[in-house]
């Protein structure tokens, strides 16, 4: 027991072990959380009370960097700034010197919506705005155009319901004719009771180019119910800019817009008595437009919109092309970025290219979308109902076909200038077109056939010549033209033509170009008739004017030749017609071959001859700018081969050396000079008998061609031999001229001198028939296929005086007659009858007195013979004193 009490006292001697304190009480940790608050407090206020004294520094650099942000240049001063309000002096958008805004004070006030400030009062004294318009008719609000509103937001912008005042607002516009000046002002509240007026009071400003009489202009804005509508309105006496002149135009545009913007309507509404530039001109204008669109949820772009346009004018002029009575009307729908419309073109009455249409119209359809290529895309019809061709074209078009009945195209060229006057009395047009743009540029095309249908029947089409392409387009920027187009004219009387042209290409500064070939089929006219088959045609017309067409390939041609008529001549042409500063036709290697398939003239009929065409002078034919003519050509080595005309068909050939004709005086008034070198005509009348009519020298031919024609020439050193006749005619020596008389030529030869010579006899034993003879003061005339002739017969021994003839001649029939007279021939020493023919030396000598004798000859196709001798009275008085008197 003691151990344990040892132990018991040991244990009270020994110290006890600390505990940890315990945690205070909660009064105690309230206090101290109150003190550090107090202490925030406190030192937030010391924080604010310094920020209130820099607050016009720190919302100078928060405005500035907003501003700055929207791309603004600007300036400006704080000079009041408390929890509700600021005022700022000395606002500045743009140059110091020339500022684009100014205001020299402008209050805000705004009130807090827990920790947001919500602006509701503005108020803007004496601001002053310029304006620039350049002579595009662009106005530029200078700095004021780069301010913009921030990053997009998540919501639609709407305009705040707030109070704006503006006192003693100016603004001034420069224009090219001088400044204009406005007054500003408006008062109360959007949305409520808010309205704004701003004015130009009538002003005149002089000058040429551009000038204004007597315009004002005035804009009134009226805000209520939550919505803005406004109204702008201009009216002048007359106004000209860039030497346009428009007489009292007036214009007004309505608007109206509900505050947060989720719809708009505009309306503009115009007129005009008259418009004037050097292109383009228009009296009696009215226009109207309106749009109207529904803008998104989050943006101002309109998710679905619609327009409507429409256009007036009394008279509308571009160029010299006219409209009567014009009214436009179109419309267009669009969602988002997509949209389509329709528009149409009518007009009482149309003039101008080269035509006149009681009934004009167009009308087409289009699509868009303003977005990724910005594509285009729409077709059209141009209609010209009624029309015609105006006088001076159609005086142009009857002046394009030659006034050459005679000639082998004459015919047919007649009765086609006669189905194409008739069909440009009264025709039909119809032109489709179809465009589209993008990024690339815009294209026009015409991809479906344009037709012009005549009530003549006369039918024109163009058409593509590749289903796959479209005939013509047109395309920009460029501009320029391509295509491949096939033409096909038909129907009225008119030829059927068909021209294909595989390339058509054009650029500005570049020449029209077109390549292709012409196919005329069926061009009958009476015994007349022109055929090519695939003609090639080339076609360059240069930019500055001027230009070529070449014509490849064999062309047909049957027709009459005076009374006569060429069948199946094939001219192998290669041929260039240029023009600029005049014009000109040239072969393009050498010369034209030319081959007949028969000719019909003067009795005489001609198979299967063949010449070449060759050009003089570098040309065919040519004119220059003031239309003096030149130019010619020759046939070389020309050969005919035939028969007369006539039961009996004899055979015949004509040839000559070369022919030459040249070309001289006024288009429409020209003289084509035609020489044959040694021509010559044969005809085989019999076996061993051929008539050869043959000129060593040369024949003329001066063809005037005018309102009518005339041909005036001469020809030496001629022959005539028949082994039918008593002898030959030779050295002949004469002119002859040829006009019509009642639609029909008429020719006169006249024939100063020629020589007729006795056939050789048949032996050496025989005398000659008669002594050479001379016929003199020759006249002819071949009218209505007949020949009739008069002159006198000499003596060549010394030009004594014996008789005088008339001769008749039908060319069809190849038969005739002729008279010879002699009312005295007075034989004695100067003159006795062996003088005359040596058959009578030996058997009559030393005869006087005085002789008439009278004689017919007739001949006919097969043959030539004396049919009968009349001695009309014969006389001899005797000398008694005579010897050797009979």
């Amino acid at each position: 027991m003691a151990h344990r009490s040892n132990q018991a006292v040991a244990s009270e001697e020994r110290e006890p072990k600390k505990l940890p304190p315990d945690p205070p009480p909660p009064r105690r940790l309230i206090a101290g959380w109150s003190m550090a608050l107090g202490a925030l407090g406190i030192s937030l206020i010391l924080l604010g009370s310094g920020l209130w004294f820099v607050r016009y520094s720190i919302a100078s650099f928060m405005l500035g960097a907003a501003l700055s942000e929207r791309g603004a240049d600007a300036d400006f001063q704080f000079v009041n700034l408390d929890l509700n309000s600021a005022a700022l002096a000395n606002v500045r958008f743009g140059l110091e010197t020339a500022p684009d805004a100014a205001i020299p004070l402008v209050e805000v006030r705004w009130r807090w919506e827990g920790i947001s400030p919500h602006v509701y009062f503005v108020r803007a004294v004496r601001p002053r705005l310029h304006l620039r318009m350049d002579e595009g008719g662009r106005v530029s609000a200078g700095a004021l155009e780069r301010l913009s509103g921030g990053k997009p937001g998540r919501r639609r912008p709407s305009l705040p319901a707030i109070e704006l005042e503006i006192l003693e607002g100016q603004a001034v516009l420069d224009t090219p004719f001088g400044p204009l000046n406005a007054t500003l002002q408006s008062s109360g509240t959007l949305g409520e009771d808010f309205s704004a007026l701003g004015a130009i009071a009538a002003t005149s400003r002089p000058g040429e180019a551009y000038a204004l009489q007597n315009g004002a202009a005035e804009l009134v804005v009226v805000s209520r119910d939550s919505n803005i509508s406004f109204r702008l309105s201009a009216s002048a006496n007359a106004l000209t800019w860039d030497n346009a002149r428009v007489t009292a135009p007036a214009f007004r545009v309505l608007g109206r817009v509900p505050l947060d913007l989720s719809r708009y309507n505009f309306e503009l509404n115009g007129r005009a008595a008259n418009y004037r530039s050097a292109s383009l001109s228009a009296q009696a204008i009215t226009a109207a437009l309106s749009f109207e669109g529904i803008a998104r949820d989050t943006e101002l772009t309109p998710e679905t919109w619609a327009s409507e346009a429409r256009g007036t004018a009394g008279e509308l002029r571009v160029g010299d092309n006219s409209l009567q009575h014009a009214r436009f009307e179109g419309r267009v729908d669009g969602a988002d970025v997509r949209g389509q419309g329709r528009w149409s073109l009518t007009g009482g009455s149309f003039g101008g290219l080269a035509l006149v249409s009681e009934q004009p119209s167009a009308n087409g359809v289009f699509r868009f979308e303003l977005q990724g290529d910005e594509t285009f895309s729409g077709e059209a019809r141009v209609v010209l109902a009624q029309s015609r061709l105006n006088e001076a074209a159609q005086a142009d078009l009857r002046a394009a076909f030659p006034d050459i009945p005679d000639a082998p195209v004459g015919p047919t060229f007649a009765q086609a200038e006669r189905a194409l006057d008739a069909a440009a009395d009264r025709f039909d047009l119809s032109i489709p077109i179809a465009m589209n743009a993008s990024e690339e540029g815009l294209r026009v095309q015409i991809s479906a056939p344009a037709e012009a249908r005549a009530s003549s029947g006369a039918r024109l089409q163009l058409a593509p010549l590749r289903q796959d392409s479209p005939a013509l387009v047109l395309q920009w920027p460029g501009p320029s033209v391509s295509g491949a187009i096939a033409i096909e004219l038909s129907g009225g009387g008119a030829p059927n033509a068909s021209l294909l042209l595989d390339t058509v290409d054009w650029t500005p500064n570049a020449p029209f170009e077109a390549d292709g070939t012409l196919t005329l089929a069926n061009w009958r006219a009476e015994n007349a008739s022109i055929a090519t088959s695939e003609l090639g045609v080339s076609i360059a017309v240069q930019p500055k004017g001027g230009g070529r067409i070449d014509l490849r390939g064999p062309a047909h041609i049957t027709g009459p030749l005076g009374d006569g008529e060429v069948r199946d001549l094939v001219a192998a042409l290669d041929l260039g017609i240029q023009w600029g500063h005049g014009w000109r036709v040239t072969t393009n290697n050498g010369c034209l071959p030319i081959r007949l398939g028969g000719i019909d003239s003067a009795g005489l009929s001609f198979a299967n001859g063949a010449f070449s065409l060759c050009p003089l002078n570098g040309a065919l034919i040519a004119a220059d700018a003031a239309q003096n003519m030149s130019g010619g050509f020759s046939i070389r080595n020309l050969g005919l081969n035939g028969r007369m005309s006539g039961t009996e068909g004899q055979p015949a050939r004509m040839s000559a050396s070369n022919v030459v004709g040249l070309f001289r005086g006024r288009t429409g008034d020209f003289t084509l000079a035609l020489e044959a070198d040694a021509p010559r005509l044969s005809i085989a009348m019999a076996d061993e008998r051929t008539l050869d009519v043959m000129l060593r020298r040369r024949l003329t031919a001066d063809a005037r061609i005018a309102d009518s024609w005339s041909v005036a020439g001469s020809f030496d050193a001629g022959t005539l031999t028949d082994p039918a006749l008593p002898g030959s005619v030779s050295a002949i020596v004469g002119t002859w001229t040829a006009e019509p008389e009642d639609g029909k030529p008429i020719i006169r030869v006249h024939a100063g001198e020629a020589l007729l010579t006795a056939n050789r006899p048949d032996s050496d034993e025989d005398r000659p028939l008669f002594n050479p003879l001379r016929i003199t003061e020759a006249n002819a005339l071949l009218q209505n296929g007949e020949i009739s002739a008069t002159g006198s017969i000499q003596l060549d021994d010394r030009g004594r005086q014996l008789a005088r003839f008339t001769a008749r001649h039908n060319i069809d029939e190849g038969a005739g007659v002729a008279t010879v007279n002699a009312d005295r021939i007075e034989f004695g020493p100067e003159l006795q009858p062996y003088e005359i023919t040596e058959q009578a030396r030996g058997l009559v000598e030393g005869v006087r007195g005085p002789i008439s004798v009278g004689a017919d000859i007739r001949w006919n196709a097969p043959r030539f013979a004396r049919h009968r001798h009349r001695a009309a009275r014969r006389r001899l008085a005797l000398n008694s004193d005579d010897p050797n008197r009979q």
